[in-house]
């Protein structure tokens, strides 16, 4: 089956009328700033925002929000639940719009999310090095990362 030119207008036309447009927005929008983690940061994922671990300030606001205001949107429990989240989300999405491999417009999202997905691992390598003194954390970052890798690999593959 050949898709026209025009059918792939009226892909993005109805992708922009249904919604599906900012679901995109959205995830892509937290994949890069899973990307942009650097060394030494800590996510907040409730608020999404990064605090920089190196600073004693930083710590003390952390461990003072956690403690006095019993927030939860600052652990590692939560951060490894929202990138998983987020992760899992890109790839289902990456499956649904290379359902239709003649459809430009369809494969061009599913290219964009890759790219935001292999992205984030750098953030990913970027948590591992914050948390290098938590083995256990450290751990199942690099086992996300892992699993990640290779459904990308056989998602690629199978273009």
């Amino acid at each position: 089956m050949n898709i026209s030119k025009n059918q792939n207008t009226e892909s993005a036309i109805y992708f922009s009328q249904t919604g599906n447009e900012t679901t995109i927005k959205n995830l892509v929008s937290k994949l890069r700033f899973i990307a942009k983690v650097k060394p030494g940061e800590k996510l907040n994922v409730k608020e999404l925002f990064v605090r920089d671990n190196n600073v004693v300030w930083q710590r003390f606001l952390r461990t003072m929000r956690d403690k006095i205001l019993w927030e939860d949107g600052e652990s590692k429990e939560s951060t490894q639940a929202f990138i998983e989240a987020v992760t899992d989300e890109a790839i289902n999405l990456i499956c649904f719009y290379r359902l239709h491999p003649e459809n430009d417009f369809n494969i061009q999202i599913a290219d964009l999310l890759t790219r935001n997905l292999e992205e984030a691992i750098q953030g990913m390598e970027s948590l591992i090095n914050t948390y290098q003194d938590d083995r256990i954390y450290s751990s199942k970052i690099e086992a996300t990362m892992g699993t990640l890798t290779l459904k990308l690999e056989t998602l690629k593959n199978n273009k």
